[in-house]
């Protein structure tokens, strides 16, 4: 049986596109993918809509994340409700990213990311599985840090229950900006692009996020 690809995320990664044999077109968060995260914990909260090839209604996604710095490395979950007209599902997510190139005085940054986002709607479980590769530049700007990301990626989709299986394995590019401001807040937003055998679906998103970081750590703005 195939599949139609979609998009769910949660929080992500938040965030994570998904196939369904469902009609209705349920829409969710961009892959998220941050190849400078700072170091400490950081919360997200998250808004999302299709942006093309929609259906109707359009789907919309509201969802949190939360992401652990560590030098090199981030680990990260979310959660998240993706509405189609007043039907409700749940998404979660779960990632890790690690920085393979780039550090505090170097304006590119090069890091290789995976995450699994899961839904499940009447006995059907829909597995997300994006992995990619993310270049993160820094724009020089005193007061606000200023960070456009853009991360081509493979993502894997595997609907399964109610007597059938179907994986499919297409590709996909997301692209956003980070802004932080001094003390830790910050604003995100990014496009998200996958090309399945179906045609292609983009996503929309925006949010807020912010870092708390531990004691007498540097703090770089930005998510």
């Amino acid at each position: 049986m195939k599949a139609t690809p979609l998009f769910i995320a949660g929080l992500v990664v938040a965030s994570a596109p998904f196939t369904s044999v469902v009609s209705a077109q349920m829409l969710g968060n961009p892959v998220y993918f941050s190849p400078t995260n700072p170091i400490g914990v950081t919360v997200a909260g998250d808004f999302g809509i299709c942006a093309s090839e929609c259906g109707s209604p359009r789907a919309k996604f509201y969802g949190a994340r939360a992401t652990l710095g560590l030098p090199m490395i981030d680990l990260g979950v979310g959660l998240g409700s993706i509405d189609a007209g007043g039907a409700s599902e749940i998404v979660y997510e779960a990632k890790a990213s690690a920085t393979v190139f780039g550090g505090p005085l170097i304006p590119v940054s090069v890091a290789i990311q995976a995450g699994v986002g899961r839904l499940s709607d009447s006995g059907v479980s829909i597995l997300s599985i994006p992995i990619g590769v993310g270049f993160g530049f820094s724009i020089p700007n005193p007061g606000v840090s200023i960070k456009p990301w853009v991360a081509p990626r493979i993502h894997v989709t595997r609907v399964s229950g109610a007597g059938f299986s179907a994986t499919e394995t297409d590709f996909a590019v997301s692209a956003g900006v980070n802004i932080g401001m001094p003390g830790g807040l910050g604003f995100h937003a990014a496009l998200d692009v996958l090309k399945g055998d179906g045609g292609s679906l983009s996503t929309f998103g925006i949010g807020i996020h912010y870092t708390f970081k531990p004691p007498n750590a540097p703090l770089v703005p930005g998510i």
